[in-house]
């Protein structure tokens, strides 16, 4: 594997951290959307740890992080947890250490179970994302509604003052106009701001942890999305944490407001695509308008109770 930092750099930051922390051996970790640097350090006794690494401008967020993943951890998520946050490299650096969840990710995992066995997985991760959303938003937390907005309102902008313009992208911007109001009184929670398939491990004994936490906040009904951009969900799957998460059949309001929150996603798939050809993108929001009949209907197709 390829450093994640340059050679220099890397071998003086882990010669600093050897003094206070046992290092054995360490290599980098490639995996995930996160601008830190990650790796998986090994200790002299066999124990395995991951270090991210991050500008020193980051040393709060890192701080701050720390405090809710030890929050996540007393609810019973298999998390990882943090053992030390600190600077390096010269205080240039900032670093969170924290213990390794064992496992293969749920997107290496899963295309090789059958459909009962992936809804099994589902109906685990709905509830650690359930037990998750309990933690509250900090006190000073932006209004949902207020913040999506504005973010909603940046992507049609931009649509509108493009000339390349699609059927698709034109139904999409009328759509997220017309139901803005879903928008109202949303409520916000801890999120964990990712929940991917890579973010999903799946341990050596069929049980899930959650890894590579963002630490945000919102609607804890945003975070339960099915899947990549371009990419078909893996339908048992979500479908399990869709009724875990409600404990049985979803109310209308949850698809009402995940229809919104997707058209939102593929309206963002098409900028992206725009901006610079990204065909996931594109294919995404081609996705998401054949998942819900062309926003005619709100109940997505790959929703079923015919996996249990």
């Amino acid at each position: 594997m390829k450093p994640l930092l340059n050679s220099d750099t890397e071998t003086r930051i882990f010669a600093e951290l050897r003094e206070k922390i046992d290092i054995a051996t360490f290599e980098p970790v490639n995996k995930g959307w996160s601008e830190d640097k990650k790796y998986l350090i090994r200790t002299s006794g066999g124990k395995k740890l991951l270090i991210r690494i991050s500008d020193k401008s980051d040393y709060d967020g890192k701080k701050a992080l720390a405090e809710k993943l030890e929050q996540v951890a007393t609810l019973g998520i298999n998390t990882p947890i943090p053992v030390d946050v600190g600077l390096c490299n010269g205080a240039e650096s900032a670093y969170i250490l924290l213990t390794w969840v064992e496992g293969e990710d749920a997107k290496s995992v899963l295309p090789n179970l059958k459909p009962k066995q992936q809804y099994s997985l589902g109906i685990k991760t709905g509830e650690l994302v359930q037990k998750l959303h309990t933690l509250p938003a900090p006190e000073n937390a932006e209004p949902m509604g207020i913040r999506y907005r504005r973010d909603m309102q940046q992507k049609i902008d931009f649509y509108n003052n493009n000339p390349v313009k699609s059927p698709e992208g034109d139904m999409l911007v009328r759509y997220l106009l017309d139901n803005q109001g879903l928008l109202d009184n949303r409520p916000n929670t801890f999120a964990h701001g990712d929940c991917n398939l890579t973010n999903i491990i799946i341990t050596p004994d069929s049980e899930i942890g959650l890894i590579d936490f963002w630490g945000d906040y919102g609607d804890p009904w945003w975070e339960i999305d099915p899947g990549s951009w371009g990419e078909e969900p893996i339908a048992p799957f979500i479908n399990g944490i869709i009724d875990s998460y409600f404990d049985g059949r979803p109310p209308d309001a949850f698809f009402k407001m995940q229809s919104f929150y997707l058209a939102y996603n593929a309206l963002e798939g098409l900028c992206a695509f725009i901006i610079n050809g990204d065909k996931a993108g594109k294919n995404h929001a081609v996705n998401v308008l054949r998942w819900f009949d062309n926003l005619q209907n709100f109940i997505p197709s790959w929703y079923s109770r015919d996996f249990s």
